[in-house]
């Protein structure tokens, strides 16, 4: 797949989850019938392509972390988001930017595109994005290590080739090319990627949330929403006995009320921690 070997969603030997798998898992949250989608379908007709294009991309950005898996140790992706985000901005608004939504059959919507870089950025942290910002520009500053290049987009389209091409649509080559679009050059820095993407961040929050419609609102709201419940989800375990934590009871009513899938609330939820 790439010189690193697998892509990984979740490290922490002898525990392990391979992007493809936690994708998979993700995108299977939500059905066409569940009271979210619905919802918000009736605000938008473009709301569930951009809810699975969210939870196709909002883990990207553990992609410049995986060649630094080392056996039986945790492998910390902190800021990842931060990566997620400013690649899903560069698809939806940058150069050429758009094409990945004409593809998808989704008319391009200033309103639409930022509600949903917005809930990519806020997905891991929402409360706590300045400091998980912070966090990895003073990881990146520290080595060289940090750095987003074509071979990473490659072994990320590689790596969730088939739940996109089952949910999408979108075959691995294709999802490839416009991820090395949307990547404009050779390699981009995390530095660079913070600076941009805190710049982004700031700008969505004023116009989508701040000085936002009650409609833009909403639709940031309900995906964000969905991208939380659904990678919680697809991070977690399945099967054995440990209790479950809050969040996980939380998110698993959540589920069993709005996703309209009858078996995403069952199984153990309790005892990994999301990085």
């Amino acid at each position: 797949m790439s010189r690193w070997g697998a892509i990984y969603a979740y490290y922490e030997p002898p525990r392990k989850q391979t992007m493809e798998e936690h994708v998979r898992l993700a995108l299977e949250a939500f059905s066409e019938r569940g009271a979210l989608v619905r919802y918000g379908q009736s605000l938008s007709p473009a709301f569930y392509t951009l809810l699975k294009l969210g939870l196709l991309l909002h883990d990207f950005g553990k992609v410049v972390f995986s060649p630094l898996a080392r056996p039986g140790e945790k492998l910390w992706f902190t800021g990842h988001e931060v990566v997620s985000g400013w690649m899903a901005h560069r698809l939806l608004e940058g150069f050429r930017g758009g094409r990945i939504l004409e593809r998808l059959g989704v008319r391009g919507d200033l309103v639409q595109n930022g509600a949903l870089v917005l809930a990519v950025l806020l997905h891991h942290h929402p409360m706590g994005f300045p400091s998980r910002l912070r966090r990895l520009g003073e990881r990146a500053r520290k080595g060289s290590w940090c750095r987003l290049g074509r071979d990473h987009v490659k072994a990320f389209a590689a790596s969730v080739s088939a739940p996109a091409a089952q949910h999408l649509s979108l075959g691995g080559a294709e999802l490839e090319e416009l991820l090395l679009e949307a990547l404009g050059s050779s390699e981009v820095g995390c530095l660079d990627i913070c600076g941009e993407a805190e710049l982004i961040y700031g700008d969505l929050w004023d116009k989508i949330w701040l000085r936002g419609t009650p409609l833009s609102r909403k639709l940031f709201l309900l995906l964000l929403q969905g991208i939380v419940a659904a990678d919680y989800r697809a991070s977690q375990p399945r099967g054995g006995g440990a209790p479950q934590s809050r969040f996980a009871q939380a998110v698993g009513i959540f589920l069993e009320h709005y996703s309209g899938v009858s078996s995403v609330s069952e199984g153990n939820s309790g005892h990994i921690r999301h990085t």
